[in-house]
């Protein structure tokens, strides 16, 4: 099967083409952006974390117990608090 030579040139402008733009957008930088559906200053229990987060209780425990963890206590044990945006923060800053 062979194509006409008018045939082939069309394709071949048509793929250099999207070849050009291919390699335009690799050489751009690429900057990702998450909708922050969250309120930076919100106040969170340890649990309303870990659901938020999605992990197990033990991971939970494991992030808290990490120096420079933005967790502060109200009163007894019970009752630590992590504000979003510091803990958001912090992982960043510590590669998580």
């Amino acid at each position: 099967m062979s194509l006409p030579v008018q045939e082939l040139e069309s394709m071949k402008e048509t793929l250099t083409k999207a070849l050009q733009i291919v390699d335009s957008l690799k050489h751009q930088p690429q900057e990702v952006t998450v909708p922050n559906k969250f309120q930076e200053d919100e106040v969170l229990t340890i649990p309303k974390l870990r659901r938020r987060l999605g992990i197990s209780k033990e991971n939970m425990s494991d992030i808290l117990s990490e120096p420079g963890c933005p967790v502060f206590t109200l009163g007894g044990p019970r009752q630590r608090r992590v504000i979003w945006s510091e803990f958001v923060e912090w992982s960043k800053q510590r590669g998580a």
